[in-house]
């Protein structure tokens, strides 16, 4: 720990640590990376009608079990297991949108 006597103080602690604009490129530098990670999540964040879109490129299988009893065991999977929430779902067109994590915009 560093004692300062008042004439020091009286300059001023961002000199004597390294000087104005150090600590202004410092503030500047965090809100940069702020604001990359704020835009990163912003732009990998979908939206349901993007998600539709993709329906028949994930994986497709066949179970020896009624439809109705598939489909609910996944989204008990899904949510209990996972963890994922449940953006939408249609159990007539086959598909379940989920979300992980916090999505602010839904």
């Amino acid at each position: 720990m560093e004692m300062y006597n008042v004439k020091e103080c009286k300059k001023g602690l961002l000199q004597k640590k390294g000087g104005f604009i150090s600590f202004i490129f410092g503030w500047v530098l965090v809100t940069i990376i702020f604001l990359v990670v704020l835009l990163f999540q912003f732009l990998s964040f979908s939206n349901p009608a993007e998600i539709k879109k993709l329906k028949g490129l994930g994986t497709a299988r066949t179970y020896a079990f009624p439809y109705e009893e598939v489909f609910q065991a996944t989204i008990y999977y899904l949510i209990n297991k996972k963890g994922f929430t449940i953006v939408e779902s249609n159990k007539e067109e086959g598909y379940i949108v989920v979300a992980e994590g916090q999505d602010f915009f839904l």
